[in-house]
């Protein structure tokens, strides 16, 4: 970095990241966030004091900290059913947006958010005749970066494992890390004793087609319903997937594994 700099750095850095730089010659503080956004980063000044971290919780636990509302932000929750980048629950606290870095100037400035990676760029970039080829060439394409990218994921100083619904996603998944792996992989289900909302079945034929160590968990209607109270304080702030509950339960689960 401190041959060619931060901005030139980001582009070549491959993975999933958020990120502070303390530049203690200039001092210039300079916050980045990975390409996707996989990893959330917070910032922004409030009550003069500027804050930043992966979770808006912490914010609170700074005695000056003064959380404020902001409507313009509730506004886009009801329009979306989440808060987009670079907005946030609170006023003049903000998420970094993917593929983009911040600086600090001085303890006191912030520089506008600058784009180091753009997906639309890459795409624009691409000529036709790059687009010219066979749908074979394309399958093989995905395959060996989907792979590729699953492996370099199940590099880990802890246990790892693979959250299973039976769809194509986390199937692809589970398969992938499975063909990459010795040992039987992890993978975890939640199940609903209702019929019309269970996967869990799917899930398990694909467990057994593949061979993994597969652990599963039934809820009824009422285990959903008492995680509802404690929503507000698993998220950072409110957005309203469904979803969110059942994964919340199968996170438990899998950390007790």
């Amino acid at each position: 970095i401190d041959s060619i700099g931060i901005e030139n750095t980001l582009p070549k850095i491959d993975g999933m990241f958020s990120f502070a730089i303390w530049d203690k010659k200039n001092h210039n503080l300079t916050l980045a966030r990975d390409r996707l956004g996989e990893k959330p980063l917070y910032y922004g000044f409030n009550e003069g004091i500027f804050f930043f971290g992966s979770e808006l919780k912490a914010f609170k636990f700074h005695p000056s900290f003064k959380p404020e509302i902001d409507n313009n932000s509730l506004s886009l929750l009801v329009k979306y059913n989440f808060i987009p980048a670079p907005s946030s629950i609170y006023k003049n606290i903000f998420k970094l947006k993917p593929g983009t870095f911040v600086t600090v100037l001085n303890g006191n400035k912030l520089s506008q958010p600058k784009v180091y990676w753009s997906l639309l760029n890459i795409v624009n970039k691409k000529s036709y005749k790059e687009f010219e080829r066979s749908s074979s060439d394309y399958i093989d394409d995905l395959h060996s970066l989907l792979k590729n990218t699953v492996k370099k994921q199940m590099l880990a100083d802890v246990p790892i494992g693979a959250f299973l619904s039976g769809g194509v996603d986390s199937s692809t998944i589970a398969a992938l890390m499975q063909a990459n792996s010795t040992k039987k992989v992890k993978t975890f289900t939640i199940g609903f004793e209702d019929f019309n909302y269970n996967e869990a079945k799917y899930a398990k034929k694909i467990a057994s087609t593949l061979g993994t160590d597969h652990s599963e968990l039934y809820l009824s209607s009422k285990d959903a319903i008492e995680v509802i109270p404690n929503l507000s304080s698993i998220y950072s702030e409110p957005f309203a997937d469904s979803s969110q509950i059942p994964t919340f339960l199968v996170s438990k689960m899998a950390k007790e594994k």
